[in-house]
């Protein structure tokens, strides 16, 4: 009798988590959409498509967007950085051809080294669709000045899901 009563009252405290964490998310998403000055986004990720926030935000800063075909044209001519912004042991891992490392999470420290000129062309990617460092990478380069910026969307996981080569 004591079980059944116990797993009742976890079963109560459960339900009741779900609907504070429920209610406490529709509340961030009104306060959101009233307080567009923030540069979060205005909804919580589970509500939005994580690959239209990375593309809306990118058009807001700019950011020209390529696909997978373009980003091969980029490597073959070689008009273009090719920047990861993936952390270095992702890098290190595999990379798309001629693709140079810039962790956003290390960019304090390795923006030092970074070679591109502020007018020259600049293609970030990161894992793929549902990561947002390329995003945040851009943010921050464009921030130093560059203004020439392209983010692959697609990133890593579209580009040897195409079977193209990595290094």
């Amino acid at each position: 009798m004591r079980a059944l009563e116990s797993s009742i009252k976890n079963v109560a405290w459960l339900i009741g988590l779900i609907l504070l964490g429920s209610g406490s998310g529709l509340i961030a998403n009104k306060l959101g959409e009233r307080n567009s000055r923030y540069p979060f986004p205005a909804h919580i990720p589970w509500q939005q498509k994580w690959t239209n926030r990375v593309l809306e935000e990118a058009q807001k800063m700019g950011v020209s967007i390529f696909d997978t075909e373009q980003t091969a044209q980029a490597i073959e001519t070689g008009e273009m950085w090719i920047v990861d912004g993936r952390k270095l042991a992702k890098y290190d891992s595999g990379h798309i051809p001629t693709a140079i490392p810039l962790p956003v999470s290390q960019f304090e420290t390795e923006f030092v080294n970074f070679p591109a000129l502020p007018d020259e062309p600049v293609l970030i990617y990161c894992s793929g669709a549902n990561c947002d460092e390329s995003l945040l990478l851009a943010r921050k380069l464009h921030e130093q000045g560059h203004t020439n910026l392209t983010i692959y969307v697609g990133g890593f996981d579209e580009w040897t899901k195409a079977q193209q080569p990595i290094e």
